[in-house]
């Protein structure tokens, strides 16, 4: 018997796992900055930059930080010669994070965007910027002023980029390539979630757990393609990506918060259903809060990424202390448990991530790429695979189930429905309004005693499989055959009239005919039938003694009306 796996080994191994992954996630993105394809120029050595009226000469981008925190409407200027050797058609591309910007070449005009936008009152979005700039650029000193749009609107420069302008979306794609495709396999298999739980709602099946799944990995695909910018290529309406990107992060968290809770399950303590009403109250005033402050114009949603950071953390807290563990030796359970904890450890080294880049400021593009889009795809994929092996466990106990039903209201020599099956019957025709009237039908078949006495049991038990099958030919399409015991049958019609059950009668005594012609034995059926609507309230029990009763008087009169 195989050994039952300890708590303590099982934390150990997800530990190990949770160590594995992040190595791994490290290693990835290290190598993820020698990706960018070579014709993608990095600019960001040698800028001039002139802030609160200091000028810092030859400064790198990656390194320089501001004596302050940026407020609303500070002006940053970079300056820089444009090198001899670009060619003639070239791409300036930079990432604006909620602020105006114009480039200027030679001292003209060439980009600008956002200052309209804050004469409205309105916070520039995120956005790549890619710059044509002119044929005759090369030598020339070129201009770039960034104006912040909000508080804080930046902490950090951003990074330049010259690119061919033959390979124009290389600015939104190459800078993220693993990442992007991660996107817009989580978007697409996000919608196909979607869709397949509306599918499964509409079947009357569980669609819960699928749903919650598949909102999450359609919100974080939403996300990483605003994220990385790669929506910008194709919408221009960078207010809105910027909105649809804290739209979508924000809203995250509530699948995931159901899927805690589907996974775990509600715990029965009243201060377990407390804990989690508070958890999604938590989630939801936040929301409420943010929506009302961004219709009001009072503030960005990007402003209180700190708090839905602090505000997810602590309905997450919540949301465990309000569910209870499931036993942790169902399989589907344990890559559940283990989903979850490689998505919060990925998410709070994404935070990590995050803060720290604020504050480092190294030449490497690990600071700057999330993980949570990596992190997701995993957690997605495991996610994927507990759920379709508890799909099959589920479908594999209920054939176990239907496979004992058919063992225990099957007959094994004729392969009709037995008395068992029957007695279920009668109980659920019982339970039918009483406009809806039924007919049953009662078989005997004459002689079997005879027939085994004189030509041997095998011969009976042909007797009594050639009976079934005439029955059910005759019955086909307008009743149903049960065999309740031995030489004993009968038909249900459900709804069925006068001309149904006589029809099938005479389907009956034709085939027996026609039977009896290939047999060494004659085959005969005694019969009678009775209807629920002969006398008021009566029982299935009752229609059936009244049919037994015609039957057995047919058997002594050798003829008998069923009617």
């Amino acid at each position: 018997m195989k050994k039952k796996m300890s708590k303590g080994q099982l934390v150990f191994r997800l530990i190990i796992a949770v160590a594995v992954t992040v190595i791994f996630l490290g290693a990835f993105l290290s190598l993820l900055d020698r990706f960018i394809d070579g014709r993608m120029q990095n600019f960001s050595q040698g800028w001039t930059v002139s802030f609160d009226g200091h000028a810092t000469a030859d400064a790198d981008l990656y390194t320089y930080r501001f004596n302050r925190h940026i407020r609303r409407g500070d002006t940053v200027i970079l300056e820089k010669n444009i090198p001899l050797t670009i060619g003639d058609e070239m791409i300036l591309s930079f990432d604006g994070r909620f602020s105006a910007c114009s480039v200027k070449v030679d001292g003209e005009d060439i980009y600008t965007y956002g200052y309209d936008l804050m004469q409205r009152h309105i916070v520039p979005g995120n956005a790549t910027h890619v710059v044509l700039l002119p044929t005759n650029a090369a030598g020339t000193r070129c201009r770039v002023i960034l104006t912040a749009g909000m508080d804080n609107a930046f902490k950090i420069l951003p990074i330049f980029y010259m690119v061919p302008a033959q390979n124009e979306t290389a600015c939104y794609t190459n800078q993220h390539v693993i990442t992007n495709t991660i996107a817009f396999i989580l978007f697409t298999l996000g919608l196909v979630m979607l869709v397949i739980s509306i599918i499964l709602g509409l079947m009357g099946r569980h669609y819960d757990l699928v749903i919650a799944i598949g909102w999450l990995t359609f919100a974080i695909g939403i996300w990483t393609l605003c994220n990385t910018h790669l929506m910008d290529m194709f919408s221009c309406d960078y207010v809105m990506n910027t909105m649809i990107e804290y739209a979508s992060l924000y809203l995250s968290v509530i699948p995931l918060l159901t899927i805690i809770y589907l996974i775990r399950k509600p715990g029965s303590n009243i201060w377990q259903k407390v804990c989690v009403g508070i958890s999604y109250a938590i989630v939801g005033t936040f929301m409420a809060f943010v929506i009302v402050l961004g219709i009001a114009h009072l503030a960005h949603p990007a402003v209180f990424l700190s708090l839905a950071h602090v505000a997810a953390l602590v309905s997450f807290v919540f949301m465990f202390i309000g569910t209870y563990k499931k036993d942790s030796s169902d399989r589907p359970y344990r890559i559940y448990a283990a989903a979850l904890t490689i998505l919060f450890a990925g998410y709070i080294f994404d935070m990590v991530r995050y803060y720290l880049s604020d504050v480092i400021r190294v030449d490497s593009r690990i600071m700057f790429t999330s993980v949570l889009p990596v992190i997701s795809f995993i957690f997605i994929i495991m996610m994927m695979a507990a759920y379709l092996m508890q799909l099959d466990s589920h479908y594999m106990h209920s054939a176990e189930l239907e496979i004992a039903d058919q063992i225990a209201f099957t007959d094994v020599t004729t392969g009709l429905k037995n008395r068992t099956y029957c007695n279920h019957l009668f109980e659920k025709l019982e339970g039918r309004p009483a406009d809806e009237k039924f007919q049953i039908v009662n078989f005997d078949i004459n002689d079997v005693g005879k027939i085994n006495n004189s030509l041997g049991r095998a011969a009976g038990d042909m007797l009594i499989k050639d009976c079934a099958v005439i029955l059910q030919k005759a019955f086909a399409g307008t009743g149903e055959v049960i065999q309740m015991g031995g030489d004993e049958f009968i038909a249900v019609i459900y709804n069925g009239k006068y001309r149904d059950v006589k029809n099938a009668l005479s389907r009956v005594e034709k085939l027996e005919t026609q039977y009896e012609f290939r047999r060494k034995y004659e085959i005969r059926l005694s019969y009678g039938a009775a209807s629920s609507n002969e006398k008021e309230g009566m029982t299935p029990e009752a229609v059936y003694q009244r049919a037994n009763e015609r039957m057995y008087a047919m058997k002594k009169e050798t003829k008998y009306s069923a009617y």
